[in-house]
């Protein structure tokens, strides 16, 4: 059973900075951050989430969304941390920001990555729309057919969300994988 949650909202910043290095209490300190809102301490409240559980990450990474562009790069390098949840996670935190900038470090964990996390990666390509488009088409050609699959999946999302035109051209189009995969796309 999970510990009570502590109200730190009438505690000093450096008394809640101390209960971030503490276990039972970094979950409760980072979301107190969050909503303080104060953008320089952001990489310590990252540092934090990478010992948090899935539990404690997964309330973390959404409370870390409203620092919005201040937090991109951090949910970038969280795209490469060694457990999965961090990744899908930090995945799911840029598909939120609609983060376009990002578009190509998501494309490649999309392609990259070995647990079924993938399905998240897709669908956060899939909420940043438009911007997606390019960079999964420009990955098409190099990816082995399974990495095809999961492109295909990630235009299937972007359609989702109400951008069909350039799908429906690159399936027009002459490149036969680059069709192939928008054919896909469209037709999930």
């Amino acid at each position: 059973m999970a510990p009570p949650e502590q109200d730190l909202t009438d505690k000093s910043t450096a008394e809640v900075l101390r209960e971030l290095e503490r276990k039972e209490g970094r979950k409760d300190a980072a979301l107190e951050l969050c909503r303080r809102g104060d953008r320089q301490h952001l990489p310590a409240i990252f540092v934090s989430v990478k010992r948090m559980t899935r539990g404690e990450a997964m309330r973390v990474l959404p409370a870390a969304v409203h620092f919005g562009a201040d937090a991109e790069r951090l949910f970038v390098e969280g795209l490469e941390a060694r457990k999965s949840y961090l990744r899908q996670g930090c995945a799911l935190a840029l598909g939120a920001l609609k983060a376009t900038e990002t578009t190509d470090a998501l494309v490649k964990l999309l392609l990259e990555e070995p647990t079924d996390i993938w399905r998240e990666v897709a669908r956060s390509l899939g909420d940043i729309g438009r911007a997606s488009v390019m960079s999964l088409a420009a990955r098409i050609r190099e990816a082995e057919p399974e990495g095809r699959e999961r492109i295909s999946l990630a235009l299937a999302h972007v359609a989702a969300h109400g951008t069909r035109n350039p799908i429906e051209a690159l399936a027009g189009g002459r490149d036969p994988a680059a069709s192939a995969c928008a054919r896909r796309a469209s037709s999930a």
